[in-house]
């Protein structure tokens, strides 16, 4: 018997996304590598250039989706209502 697994597109971003996070993290854009995001996220380089233009889309993607709703959640969002930002 043979186990089918769906495929899912957004799952399957949502991991390059992840893993080139981590590569950039670590090794700095420049220094990322594609062969070592494809890896991590267990995919190939097929995948990334479907959802990707390239590498400088990838980065802009990481930036826009992983950093940024991190640092709203973590940093705006909190002092949005403040009255005093530095003590708060």
């Amino acid at each position: 018997m043979r186990v089918t697994t769906n495929r899912s597109p957004e799952n399957t971003r949502q991991r390059i996304l992840d893993a080139a996070f981590d590569e950039f993290y670590k090794n700095g854009f420049q220094g990322g590598s594609l062969n070592r995001i494809v890896d991590e996220a267990r995919t190939t380089k097929g995948a990334v250039f479907h959802h990707f233009k390239g590498k400088k889309d990838l980065g802009y993607a990481v930036v826009r989706e992983v950093i940024n709703p991190d640092f709203k959640q973590q940093w705006s969002d909190p002092l949005a209502n403040s009255t005093d930002p530095i003590t708060d």
